[in-house]
């Protein structure tokens, strides 16, 4: 790579991004502990970098973890995956997939916030999610989501689900 000609937005820099996210519901109306006080401390954090390769431009190591300080059990939550393609699809041709697993123990969050696509949006699960975003037009794209999810305790079935999307962003 000639460093001297190329443009900063193809450099392999890396891009972090840390969020940290404290809620707090005192006797929360949830289906898994009635009685619960909630003081989640969430954390999100991306870890990118700008590859030199034309086909993928970009790639990321990307997590979310959560903990409810009320509690000492079923009191934890994680994200963890890895995404690759375009940094973001706004164009045609753009395209970008991921994959990431999870876990969401059944007081570690609020059952009103959870992602309603993973297991209706349950907590007690873990399980895998693949996604594919591919440009359609200036700021339209197709979505191809599957989701394999389970609960953590319980004899509850495994959760397939599959998504196709159109999404217009305006």
């Amino acid at each position: 790579m000639d460093w001297a000609k190329t443009p900063i937005s193809k450099m392999p820099l890396p891009t972090t991004v840390l969020v940290i996210f404290v809620g707090h519901h005192d006797d929360a109306d949830t289906t898994t502990s009635p009685d619960q006080d909630f003081t989640s401390i969430a954390y999100s954090a991306e870890l990118g970098l700008n590859t030199s390769i034309d086909e993928i431009p970009f790639c990321a190591l990307y997590g979310d973890a959560v903990n409810n300080t009320e509690t000492t059990d079923d009191d934890k939550g994680y994200l963890i995956g890895f995404k690759f393609g375009d940094k973001k699809v706004s164009k045609p041709c753009q395209w970008q997939a991921k994959i990431d697993y999870r876990k969401l123990e059944s007081d570690a969050w609020l059952d009103i916030l959870p992602n309603a696509d993973v297991y209706s949006g349950s907590t007690n699960v873990k399980g895998y999610h693949l996604a594919v975003k591919y440009g359609l037009m200036k700021h339209v794209f197709g979505a191809l989501n599957y989701y394999r999810i389970e609960k953590i305790k319980g004899d509850d079935p495994t959760d397939h689900i599959f998504q196709a999307d159109v999404i217009f962003k305006f």
